[in-house]
């Protein structure tokens, strides 16, 4: 009997072959890692433009003396023994406001809605904007059931929606 011979793979070949696959392997790794960096990046862009411009398309107004003063004859009539009464302490209309906002109110992880624009989740604690004499309306979106809708009237300042709408 004689023994088989085997010719040995030529190593060469697989070892080529081996060296290729690396190399693509590295250049697809890098095309995603830098698809992805990108996406993030763009992301992260339309987040902050999107922050900055708050509730508001556009710088409002000043409204300067929008308050008028009594004429100095309307002071003067006033009795003796009487101060005048201090200006009112409420701001005009259309004065634009930071609220500070506390919501627990609805079942956990329910959407919330601030005039319409998705802000956060419950509980949320934020700071949103709006003018004077303007209603902000606040939806809460539980995940079952109908939504929990708050009016409130933009006084500036804190407000907190715990408990069912009135």
């Amino acid at each position: 009997m004689t023994a088989s011979y085997r010719a040995p793979a030529p190593t060469g070949t697989w070892l080529r072959f081996v060296q290729r696959m690396a190399a693509v392997s590295r250049v697809v790794c890098l095309l995603l890692v830098t698809l992805v960096s990108l996406r993030f990046s763009i992301a992260s862009v339309q987040r902050a433009l999107a922050m900055s411009r708050g509730n508001f398309t556009e710088k409002p107004a000043r409204h300067e003396g929008s308050i008028p003063e009594p004429p100095p004859s309307a002071q003067s009539a006033a009795p003796r023994g009487t101060t005048a009464a201090p200006p009112s302490a409420t701001a005009p209309t259309g004065q634009p406001r930071s609220v500070t906002l506390g919501v627990s109110a609805g079942p956990p992880r329910s959407d919330v809605y601030i005039n319409g624009r998705k802000v956060g989740q419950t509980p949320f604690l934020g700071d949103t904007s709006c003018k004077t004499g303007q209603s902000i309306r606040i939806e809460i979106m539980p995940p079952r059931g109908a939504p929990l809708v708050y009016s409130r009237d933009c006084v500036g300042g804190a407000l907190e929606i715990s408990g069912p709408p009135p």
